[in-house]
């Protein structure tokens, strides 16, 4: 990753490229620790706007979709009782901490 993040001569949007500037994104803590909270300021406004059911579940799928979890998964699985067919799995996601001492 740190090879990849001092690579500034890799052609744009080549693995290595990304994988680099994704790597010294991360590790930026100045800039990080500059902006704080402002990058997810947008974010937080489109929350405060939800107003009813319509509003919370167009926000739960936009958070899906970028990946942030949210209070249930949807994603595929083997199904238990035929290996050969894949089904929609759904389950408890994002609600809570990793274990107890948190």
């Amino acid at each position: 990753m740190q090879e990849a993040a001092a690579k500034t001569d890799q052609p744009k949007g080549s693995i290595t490229q990304l994988t680099g500037d994704f790597y010294a994104a991360c590790m930026d803590m100045t800039t990080i620790n500059k902006l704080g909270i402002k990058p997810l300021e947008p974010s937080l406004a489109e929350v405060d706007t939800i107003e009813d059911r319509e509003g919370l579940l167009t926000m739960i799928g936009r958070m899906e979709n970028v990946g942030i979890d949210v209070p249930f998964r949807l994603g595929p699985r083997p199904d238990p009782h035929n290996p050969l067919e894949v089904i929609a799995d759904i389950g408890a996601s994002g609600l809570g901490l990793p274990d107890r001492d948190y």
